[in-house]
């Protein structure tokens, strides 16, 4: 991964504060009906080095490092606004241009906006979501001078793909990906279906190509931001972990459709105990045939792994520790940059290599390679620098 030198260009901080209190003036009643801050279990998951600044807590906004890209949400009462229409009528800064598309998301409605502005003789473009029916009314804006917009973009959809209703929804895919997945031309249709031997019993699911492509674009948006933090180890791991929480987040839901196959057939989460499932999830998966994507993640979408029974370490770990889930089994994600690899630790009772940190013990689980749990191919003997990613929201 290379890391993008920031270059220095104006900075965005008085023009911002500007613009949220001019914007302010413009619906006073609407605004001052509910604003706070992430509230009611919402959440948003802002890119590491990224500053809160400003002491009004209700209306938290962030800046980037080097200023060039700005965050900023404002939250309602529920209801305050019920048509979509209004409500964006309502929150556009003045004299926006752009496009805006609703959709449906979390059960409730949403919008994705791509609105140019002008602000005391300077020209701002960015993303704006808006959340209806989802917990609390939500405007979330994420944007840039417009020279530099499409450079700071997948910091500023990253942004708005991490936001959170409610903890429900921590585990379905963010606005960003699910505007993707309806977008596509395949979004509505059948989909593959998907036959595998599990354990010697047939499994069937849908597979849905919308969802699949929507997953790795998001996966390819990640990297690039991911890539501003490589070099930099203070900084890259907590990045590190961000990338792959995001990831995890958006496969959950979408690999149901297997977790309901396996529920439904040969291992029901009714009845299957935890080191079984474990054992078993764990061999099936290291029967795929080894293989990646040649772009700037290098990571196959775990949708896409299952489907097609391919897939490499990181891309088969997410899948393993999403299923497992189900079944109640604890686990991590410990990556190593040294060794570059990833593989699953587990809280199952086994012999052999073992992870321990505050939370207790964990027993490893190599996905590449036919091994049980607890044993690690011999070119990972010595790796010293295992770093952990726990998936947990609570």
């Amino acid at each position: 991964m290379t890391l993008l030198l920031y270059r220095k260009t104006k900075e965005l901080r008085p023009f911002l504060f500007l613009f949220i209190t001019i914007l302010l003036g413009f619906f006073p009643g609407k605004a001052g009906a509910y604003e706070v801050p992430l509230v009611r279990g919402s959440r948003l998951n802002i890119p590491e080095t990224w500053v809160l600044t400003g002491e009004d807590k209700s209306r938290p906004c962030w800046f980037s490092p080097d200023s060039r890209g700005a965050v900023e949400a404002m939250f309602w009462e529920p209801g305050t606004w019920t048509d979509m229409q209004t409500f964006a009528d309502d929150v556009r800064p003045e004299n926006a241009q752009g496009q805006i598309i609703a959709f449906p998301c979390w059960g409730g409605k949403a919008a994705l906006a791509d609105w140019t502005f002008t602000l005391s003789g300077e020209t701002f473009r960015g993303w704006f979501l808006l959340v209806l029916d989802a917990g609390v009314n939500i405007r979330l804006s994420a944007f840039a001078a417009d020279e530099d917009f499409s450079e700071m973009q997948p910091f500023l959809l990253s942004v708005l793909d991490s936001y959170s209703p409610g903890p429900r929804e921590t585990l379905s895919p963010g606005a960003v990906s699910r505007f993707m997945e309806f977008s596509s031309p395949e979004y509505g249709k059948t989909g593959q279906i998907i036959n595998s031997s599990f354990q010697g019993q047939n499994i069937s699911w849908n597979n849905s190509l919308a969802a699949a492509e929507a997953s790795q674009k998001l996966i390819e948006r990640e990297a690039a931001v991911l890539s501003a933090y490589a070099g930099i180890p203070e900084i890259f791991y907590p990045a590190w972990k961000r990338y792959y929480r995001m990831v995890y987040r958006d496969t959950y839901s979408r690999l149901a459709p297997l977790a309901e196959a396996l529920n439904n057939g040969p291992l029901p989460q009714a009845s299957a105990e935890p080191e079984q499932a474990a054992k078993e999830i764990l061999s099936w998966l290291q029967g795929f045939s080894y293989g990646s994507i040649e772009s700037v993640s290098g990571l196959l979408s775990p949708v896409t792994a299952c489907s097609s029974a391919t897939g490499d370490c990181d891309s088969l770990v997410l899948a393993l520790l999403v299923l497992l889930d189900r079944y109640n089994v604890p686990g991590l994600m410990l990556l190593s940059h040294q060794a570059h690899h990833a593989i699953a630790a587990l809280q199952i009772p086994g012999k052999g290599f073992r992870y321990v940190d505050e939370e207790g013990s964990w027993l490893a689980a190599e996905l590449t390679t036919a091994l049980p749990p607890g044993s690690l191919p011999e070119r990972l003997n010595g790796v010293s620098d295992w770093f952990a990613v726990n998936f947990s929201y609570e």
